[in-house]
């Protein structure tokens, strides 16, 4: 994915433009079927955009080639929590916690000084205070996913064993 792309698709993300973001995407997917990147962010898309029976088509085909991929296995888990079948979100929910992300790394510093002399236009005075919101954000979210699945676990394995306890009594 080029830049130009990458700029495009943050845009429309941050718009909440999310067919126009998969539009951009898709676009890179064609010329390049093993950019995993692009292929997890069609997912969350499809995802934010409530349109969850193609982002866990996305997120599949990932799955097939990552099978490790933290947060389309969470994306898995979540779309089989809503729809009912603890089983399977129990499934995910495992695999995601074996697989956990690893910590965001912090954002470089040279890509804050380049948001410098953009400053000095109206437009950009709050760029980098929001860029570097934006990695606090994705840190927050990885944490809250894992807080979940540990949650979803423990809740399932309760469940469970309490009806294996009253199956044998």
């Amino acid at each position: 994915m080029n830049f130009y792309e990458q700029l495009k698709m943050a845009q429309a993300i941050g718009a909440k433009k999310y067919v126009a973001a998969i539009q951009v995407l898709e676009h890179t997917l064609k010329k390049n079927t093993k950019d995993y990147f692009a292929m997890s962010m069609i997912a969350q898309c499809h995802e934010w955009n409530n349109d969850m029976d193609c982002a866990l088509d996305y997120a599949q085909q990932l799955l097939d080639n990552e099978p490790d991929n933290f947060s389309m296995l969470l994306l898995a888990a979540r779309h089989w929590q809503r729809i009912g079948n603890e089983d399977r979100t129990y499934l995910y929910a495992c695999k995601a916690l074996v697989n956990p992300p690893a910590p965001m790394p912090e954002a470089p510093k040279w890509l804050f000084w380049l948001f410098k002399p953009l400053a000095l236009l109206p437009k950009f005075r709050h760029f980098e205070e929001d860029a570097k919101s934006d990695f606090e954000k994705l840190d927050h979210e990885s944490i809250k996913n894992l807080i979940w699945a540990e949650q979803y676990k423990s809740w399932y394995e309760d469940k469970y064993k309490n009806k294996m306890v009253e199956i044998v009594h």
